[in-house]
């Protein structure tokens, strides 16, 4: 090939032309004659081309002797990791549409207090834990094992991670390692060769020369013997500084490719793995909220659980807010010594800002209202509960200002509790709050059934107080 520098181009009619560097001579040619991509053509850079009777018809860069020489790269850095963490991409990738669609809790916080109340509130029933609630628990624990597998695996120091993950996976780079250990064996066989022979050599150069016929058959044939030591021992010296020559070039080669390449291996390195890791925790806080979540719809409708909040004066309602503030009643804060207890007081605190549920009652008077507000707060003061006596203007209030629980009577100033829901579903900004209907007596199967129709969770008799607290329990 011969070699130039581009000395003009015309990218509107893709067009340019090389000057020789040899002997100045110009050489037009068009842009479907180079090797590469367009936008790689540039005035001034050194090319290598073609010429056939005066027309251009092969041109690319030209090679220097460095990338001559460099090892070529089997995979890029973005393959090797991605092979490397496999397994962990599977996993997420099984998992991607249940991370994008569902609720999240704070999994790395709440782990080893949620797997402790989980087995507490099993211990207080062995039947609460079915088929169903055992598979989701051992699917969240499974995956926990799989992410903590996946951090150790990123926790190794970047020059280790760079030869474990990227290097061994360079077929050119790891067969010049192969070729390279494999001249070091023939080299220590030729020395192991050369220093006997070397001290043998030397003990029969001195029989020659002691030996006093110099014309003697017998000296002329030992003379043959000696040369052929001698041309053995030459060979094996100049054989081993050769293959200490090779092992010094190929040497450098690797050492080269390793400093080519660490830098852009680490600067996809970390924001890869910490792209996998932020998916893992996703997953994880959705999984470990599908845990909670169904842990305590089996714990909320159990007898034996509801008789120990009952017994153990437990407030608030039936999940792990309520059952870690009562975990933690009896420590001091002030005094805790554990940084994994002081972390449970942390999560507590922001599990009740994260929990701060709105209720509204809605009762005709302030007798009724009054007494259910005193018993929604001793389930939980922590409840944010807003009093109105007349539907009409409770059903404008809740369009401005959506709650997460209604209560109200089944009937109140004429207008019944369903056709208030029904009212209330029709307007523009209605969400999907719970509704806990008030009732004077109990009413017939098939007027609940209505009600369940359009979204009431409960009924509650006005005299019951233990049922009222209950059914406030089961929805927060």
């Amino acid at each position: 090939m011969l070699e130039g520098q581009i000395i003009s181009l015309d990218p509107a009619n893709k067009e340019g032309k090389v000057e020789q560097t040899l002997n100045k001579r110009v050489y037009p040619f068009t842009f479907d004659v180079w090797q590469g991509e367009e936008e790689e053509l540039a005035t001034n850079i050194e090319v290598e081309f073609v010429v056939e009777n005066r027309v251009v018809v092969k041109m690319q860069l030209k090679i220097s002797l460095e990338d001559e020489e460099a090892i070529p790269v089997t995979k890029s850095p973005e393959d090797c990791i991605n092979e490397y963490f496999a397994r962990e991409k599977n996993i997420l990738s099984h998992h991607h549409d249940f991370i994008e669609g569902n609720k999240e809790l704070d999994f790395m916080r709440m782990k080893r207090f949620l797997f402790t109340a989980y087995n507490d509130l099993c211990d207080l029933d062995s039947m609460l834990e079915n088929k169903e609630l055992k598979a989701v628990k051992h699917e969240v624990a499974s995956l926990y094992r799989d992410f903590e597998e996946y951090n150790k695996k990123t926790q190794y120091p970047l020059p280790y991670a760079f030869e474990r993950i990227f290097l061994v996976r360079q077929v050119s780079y790891t067969h010049l390692e192969q070729y390279i250990e494999d001249v070091k064996i023939g080299m220590a066989g030729a020395k192991a060769e050369s220093e006997p022979l070397g001290r043998r050599l030397e003990e029969e150069e001195r029989t020659l020369r002691l030996m006093p016929d110099k014309k003697s058959k017998e000296y002329l044939e030992f003379e043959k013997e000696v040369k052929v030591l001698r041309r053995r021992f030459v060979d094996l010296i100049d054989y081993i500084a050769k293959q200490k020559d090779i092992i010094a070039r190929e040497s450098a080669r690797l050492q080269v490719f390793k400093e080519k390449h660490f830098q852009t291996f680490a600067d996809v390195f970390a924001p890869m793995t910490a792209e996998i890791k932020g998916r893992f925790i996703k997953l994880l806080n959705t999984k470990g909220y599908e845990l909670d979540k169904a842990m305590w719809a089996r714990a909320k409708t159990n007898q034996y659980v509801k008789k120990f909040f009952r017994d153990a004066d437990i407030h608030g309602g039936y999940n792990s807010k309520t059952y870690l503030r009562y975990f933690l009643k009896g420590l001091d804060k002030n005094k805790v010594v554990s940084a994994k207890t002081k972390e449970l007081f942390g999560l507590l605190k922001d599990l009740e800002k994260l929990s701060m549920q709105n209720v509204m009652v809605i009762q005709e008077n302030d007798t009724k209202s009054f007494k259910s507000q005193q018993l929604i707060e001793r389930v939980d003061s922590g409840l944010k509960v807003t009093v109105e006596h007349n539907p009409f203007d409770a059903l404008a209030k809740l369009g401005a200002k959506p709650q997460d629980i209604v209560v109200l009577d089944y009937k109140n100033m004429g207008l019944l509790a369903f056709d208030f829901i029904r009212e209330y579903k029709a307007t523009p900004n209605a969400k999907n709050p719970v509704f806990i209907v008030v009732t004077p007596t109990p009413l017939e199967y098939d007027v609940m059934e209505e009600g369940r129709a359009i979204g009431v969770e409960y009924y509650v008799l006005a005299n019951d107080a233990e049922g009222f607290s209950d059914a406030i329990r089961m929805v927060i």
